[in-house]
């Protein structure tokens, strides 16, 4: 096992597809502090496509304007709108707030960002809520509809830093609205599922699952608090406050997967004018453990883990359960 920086990076040249998803079981004793008796679960799991990709939110990934995926442009053309409404308040960097500039709207790239999101969010509640899918209440958290006024977001967004509501924010996630959460699972076979989705055998790449132990990553935030007040406020820009569990009873995809989210509330590098995921804010692990462990499989082995799981009944209509997903699942098998 080599350790990169901050967290352990499992030797993809020792996995096969089979040991691979025996390492991932849960029944495996370095998910349990190799303790036989431990039955409370703390590691929870991240699967991706490509073992390159961070721990970015889709909220706060670089655009990329020579892309022809509808959804990417989609993205940019919202941001470029909100970033003209906002553009004559812009300011350099950051400022403390005082008295004296209330009333005195000036944002930072990093506003433009978060408010892009939000609007985003605010967009699909709107629509959503109009036509009766969610009912009214689901509006609360969000001070007025969405209308690009500067009052709105300066209350929103800049001077309280008021967070749409977590309910809110995983439902519009889970239907394509970027955010600034990330997904994890209790259950590393389905991070080991969405590891391999999109995955095509043309644009080959290594995928990884991640695994992440609230509780260890706590302990250190909590240990650094009075230590050392800047790589506590590092931790705490990897993963806000923790693990998030919003309710699941609005959210079938959210318990079909077993789903918990993490809030990465982020760090805005100004110079490359770019948001840093979770893994690159990291400072250097002094615990006796990792809180933060990454799993790769090389791309030569990827074929054979998505047979292996469709031999044991996982499938997009398990974990994203609509009669859409069922009718590709069946179509797949065809």
């Amino acid at each position: 096992m080599n350790s990169i920086e901050h967290y352990p990076i499992e030797d993809k040249e020792k996995f096969t597809a089979n040991t691979f998803l025996d390492f991932l079981r849960l029944s495996k004793g370095h998910w349990w502090n190799d303790n036989p008796t431990e039955t409370k679960q703390e590691w929870v799991f991240r699967g991706m496509s490509n073992s390159n990709y961070g721990l970015l939110p889709s909220g706060l990934r670089s655009f990329n304007r020579d892309s022809d995926n509808i959804s990417e442009m989609q993205r940019i053309r919202l941001y470029d709108k909100i970033a003209a409404k906002f553009k004559p308040h812009l300011k350099p960097k950051p400022k403390i707030e005082t008295l004296d500039t209330v009333g005195h709207y000036e944002f930072t790239k990093a506003d433009i960002w978060r408010i892009c999101i939000h609007e985003g969010i605010a967009q699909f509640i709107n629509m959503a809520r109009e036509i009766n899918l969610i009912e009214a209440k689901w509006m609360e958290s969000l001070v007025n509809p969405s209308n690009l006024n500067i009052d709105h977001w300066d209350t929103v967004v800049v001077r309280n830093n008021t967070d749409v509501e977590h309910d809110v924010m995983a439902l519009a996630q889970h239907h394509g609205i970027p955010t600034q959460l990330l997904d994890w699972t209790f259950d590393p076979i389905i991070a080991a599922y969405f590891a391999t989705e999109t995955w095509t055998a043309n644009k080959a790449s290594d995928i990884a699952v991640w695994a992440f132990n609230e509780r260890i990553w706590q302990k250190q935030a909590k240990a650094l608090e009075a230590l050392d007040k800047k790589q506590h406020n590092y931790l705490r820009q990897a993963f806000g406050t923790g693990l998030i569990r919003p309710a699941k009873t609005s959210n079938i995809f959210l318990s079909a997967q077993s789903g918990v989210l993490t809030l990465i509330p982020g760090k805005y590098h100004e110079t490359e004018a770019r948001w840093l995921g979770a893994d690159e804010i990291l400072v250097d692990n002094e615990v006796d453990q990792p809180f933060l462990r990454k799993i790769i499989l090389s791309s030569e082995h990827v074929s054979e883990l998505k047979s292996l799981l469709r031999r044991e009944g996982v499938s997009k209509a398990k974990f994203m359960p609509t009669l859409d997903n069922v009718a590709t699942t069946v179509r797949n098998s065809w």
